[in-house]
């Protein structure tokens, strides 16, 4: 009677150690599936900054929770519960006040960071996309300064609109301006079309 008792009691032990076995494996499972998540965001982010440099947004509004006088102490021009694009926390594609930042920032995914969540995009396509943006982003800004813009610190839809504007006010183009504009308008649409289709919708 003895030996079945000790029997059925090591049988229900090696029962309970495979079952601790299996919810340990589901466990650490979950544990990287959310750390692998994280580490494709924030390697994307970092890659990226499109979101901070004033290419995508032209100023952020402070949502229900932010402190206006905090992110000032932070360094953040708040005006009117807002602040402008690019950043002023954004440094080297780095964000200074991560911790501290505002709410839209917390929030905010693009259209790039989604798809790779959803493992519709592989991370190594979306750094490709990142890439071919930026690269327009730098064709954009060289043939603004070409054109003589000097708006660097205003975000990059502002510094288009605002120097044609000036462009046409100041009378008829050079042949040289004329093929520079040209320019400039089919590349600032190819980015922008590039952006809505991959990283933000309005």
């Amino acid at each position: 009677m003895k030996g079945r008792l000790t029997s059925a009691l090591q049988k229900g032990d090696r029962k309970v150690r495979k079952a601790a076995s299996r919810l340990a494996l589901i466990f650490i499972s979950a544990i990287i599936r959310v750390v692998l998540k994280e580490l494709d965001s924030s390697t994307l982010c970092l890659e990226c900054g499109l979101c901070c440099n004033g290419v995508i947004f032209g100023n952020v509004k402070l949502q229900s929770g932010d402190v206006a006088s905090r992110l000032r102490s932070l360094g953040l021009p708040v005006k009117a519960r807002t602040f402008k694009q690019p950043c002023a926390a954004w440094q080297n594609c780095r964000c200074a006040i991560y911790a501290d930042r505002p709410a839209h920032c917390r929030k905010f995914e693009c259209l790039l960071l989604r798809d790779v969540a959803a493992k519709t995009l592989s991370p190594d396509e979306a750094l490709k996309i990142i890439r071919r943006a930026q690269r327009k982003v730098a064709v954009v800004r060289k043939l603004l300064k070409a054109l003589g813009s000097t708006d660097e610190g205003q975000d990059l839809r502002w510094q288009y609109r605002h120097h044609l504007a000036k462009l046409v006010e100041s009378g008829p183009f050079c042949d040289e301006q004329a093929s520079l504009y040209s320019r400039l308008t089919l590349e600032f649409h190819s980015l922008d079309q590039l952006l809505h289709r991959s990283f933000y919708q309005d």
